[in-house]
């Protein structure tokens, strides 16, 4: 019976994929955003200072169900003179196409040494995926960051994935799909022919 349903599953997400098309993944500045607070520090001319990244605006990709993207999406910029601060950070990613805005909020916190050595950490709440017309779905990912080293410069990525089952079978295909799987079902069920006796006859 297990056998079964897995094999109705896998059929009923064949047809639906199917019928998904790629679509076309546009990241874009324009309705993008990023701001950046110091919550609290213990610090001496400590600071943050974010924007949206360079490579933010043209990226852009074919995607189908399964693919993911990942593209430069802030630039952080991080430095005291001694000491730590933690931050929040609330970011915005607008899409021109398919045409759709996630937001996220990122918290974590830094120390640095003379604005040269600096390490820190940067975790996101993420934001829901976005739902497609079509039934699929794009989630989206904010890279979450753990650094230490020299230099006070990072780059935040992000990444889209495309998941989920695009569309409900047309009533032909479905009940083709429903025979095929009705007839592998009866043939699975067919009582196996009588072999011989796993007892034997004693002879004298």
């Amino acid at each position: 019976m297990r056998k079964c349903l897995g094999i109705i599953a896998a059929g009923l997400l064949a047809f639906g994929s199917a019928h998904a098309s790629p679509i076309l993944v546009d990241p874009t500045a324009v309705g993008s955003s990023v701001t950046a607070d110091i919550t609290s520090s213990r610090c001496i001319g400590c600071f943050i200072n974010v924007s949206l990244s360079d490579g933010l605006e043209g990226s852009m990709a074919m995607l189908d169900i399964g693919d993911s993207y990942t593209f430069d999406f802030i630039d952080v910029m991080v430095g005291a003179f001694i000491g730590g601060a933690r931050v929040a950070v609330d970011a915005t990613l607008a899409l021109a196409s398919p045409t759709s805005t996630v937001a996220a909020n990122g918290f974590g916190g830094f120390a640095s040494f003379m604005f040269v050595i600096n390490g820190g950490y940067l975790t996101w709440i993420q934001p829901e995926a976005i739902a497609l017309t079509d039934g699929t779905f794009l989630g989206v990912s904010f890279e979450n960051l753990f650094e230490f080293g020299i230099g006070n410069t990072t780059t935040v990525s992000a990444t889209i994935s495309r998941y989920g089952v695009a569309s409900v079978p047309e009533p032909g295909t479905a009940a083709l799909l429903i025979v095929g799987l009705l007839a592998l079902w009866f043939t699975s069920r067919r009582r196996r022919p009588v072999g011989r006796s796993q007892f034997s006859a004693v002879t004298a």
